[in-house]
């Protein structure tokens, strides 16, 4: 939990509002954290939630309008999927549970899950 509230006052402030991209990205650095401590069954929990967070945004994420761009500004043509995966699950800090089947399926399932946003 002291992990979980260091990130949490860092990322987020004193703001209680959060929606599943941040989220998301929350988890996963927390999960990291979990990783660098050596505690694998938090990170993969913490892995497990920002992989929810994801596949819940992902729907929003990829509705497009009458021009076909995606409705949600964001900065990349990356999806959230695609930034999980290339750039936090790679990390090397993520090998203590790399090979964990509950890891293998989070990763598969956003990895599969990662695609070019149209702009």
């Amino acid at each position: 939990m002291q992990i979980h509230n260091l990130v949490s006052s860092i990322i987020y402030g004193e703001s209680s509002l959060v929606n599943h991209i941040d989220r998301a990205f929350h988890n996963i650095c927390i999960a990291e954290l979990y990783c660098e401590a050596g505690d694998g069954e938090n990170a993969i929990n913490y892995v497990e939630k920002a992989t929810q967070d994801a596949m819940h945004h992902i729907d929003v994420m990829d509705q497009t309008d009458e021009n076909g761009n995606n409705y949600f500004p964001w900065p990349t043509q990356r999806n959230l999927c695609w930034i999980l995966w290339e750039d936090y699950l790679m990390k090397p800090q993520f090998d203590i549970i790399r090979k964990d089947e509950r890891f293998i399926k989070c990763f598969d399932l956003i990895k599969s899950h990662s695609k070019e946003l149209k702009q």
